[in-house]
């Protein structure tokens, strides 16, 4: 009797965690958030403009409504980004020749019961407005954002063993600055960074291909997501964006590479480019809802395995 009742005691337990696990991502809310950001009225998002600054805004606001934590005022953590040439004398300083905007990282975290900490990233900038045309940028990279929004929630109701730190980048798309900015000043210590989980372009794939970045320079990470991959999720699972000299490498075109670039291990989420990537295509009505579902669903099982069982990293040299 005894054993019978804690068998049934267990299956309850297991079932109360999976249906709560099940119902971790509000699919209403994720859509609602990337059709919001992807709107016409964020201009396409694009850094140092009016629609730029709505996204900070808007980033903002889910953070505190989260309920992260700050590290500065607002979450913001401002940079000066250097873009194009203007229309200077041939005696002006070289500085001068150019247009200086100022960008802005939204920053939170959620405290974890080490100082270890896990960076989840996305870069929430895009084009702008080219010609007459809005570049709204939905899946690249509302979507990744609001994926990032929906594991903040998630973790924010799950307190994590590491310290996960939530970042939306500005400026991916001029040469990722604000990571650059992230890392070069930092606002936990570098030391403390044990990986970095980014996102870029999750919400539209024809053959429901999800890639996964990092595994080729760092191979002990490749069993985590293979542990949480279930094939019935509808996601064909592929390790395809580390071959370098290849056109499927993506190991210095996201913002990841800065984390790689200082020796911090990454897993980087992404789908392979479709004909809307940059163009003014790229709309909410072109996102794939099901398969973006299921992807943030997958990278947030795998963010939550790799919390609370944290692979163990071999002593070897990490391929450059």
């Amino acid at each position: 009797m005894r054993k019978t009742t804690h068998k049934w005691l267990l299956l309850a337990c297991l079932f109360i965690q999976f249906k709560s696990f099940a119902q971790a991502v509000d699919s209403i809310r994720l859509l609602t958030d990337l059709k919001e950001l992807s709107s016409d009225a964020y201009q396409g998002r694009k850094p140092g403009t009016y629609g730029g600054r709505l996204a900070q805004y808007f980033l903002s606001n889910r953070f505190a409504e989260i309920g992260l934590k700050e590290y500065t005022p607002q979450y913001k953590m401002l940079f000066t980004i250097i873009t194009e040439k203007i229309n200077a004398s041939v005696h002006d300083s070289v500085l001068s020749n150019y247009k200086q905007i100022y960008g802005a990282n939204i920053i939170g975290y959620i405290p974890g019961r080490d100082t270890t900490a896990i960076v989840i990233s996305a870069h929430f900038d895009h084009l702008g407005i080219v010609g007459n045309e809005i570049y709204n940028g939905a899946d690249d990279n509302g979507s990744g954002t609001c994926a990032m929004l929906a594991i903040a929630r998630y973790f924010a109701d799950h307190p994590p063993q590491h310290t996960l730190v939530f970042a939306a980048f500005d400026a991916e798309e001029l040469v990722m600055r604000g990571s650059l900015a992230f890392l070069a000043k930092p606002p936990l210590p570098l030391k403390n960074i044990v990986l970095n989980i980014n996102m870029d372009m999750m919400g539209t794939s024809t053959k429901n291909h999800l890639y996964v970045g990092g595994p080729s320079y760092y191979p002990w990470l490749k069993p985590p997501v293979e542990k949480v991959h279930t094939p019935g999720d509808g996601i064909r699972l592929g390790f395809a964006y580390d071959r370098e000299h290849s056109p499927d490498d993506r190991t210095y075109r996201s913002d990841h590479a800065a984390f790689h670039a200082n020796k911090i291990p990454y897993l980087y989420f992404g789908v392979p480019e479709h004909k809307n990537y940059h163009k003014p295509a790229d709309d909410f009505s072109n996102i794939s809802h099901a398969f973006y579902y299921h992807a943030v669903n997958l990278v947030l099982r795998t963010v939550i395995e790799v919390d609370i069982n944290f692979p163990e990293r071999p002593n070897v040299k990490q391929i450059d």
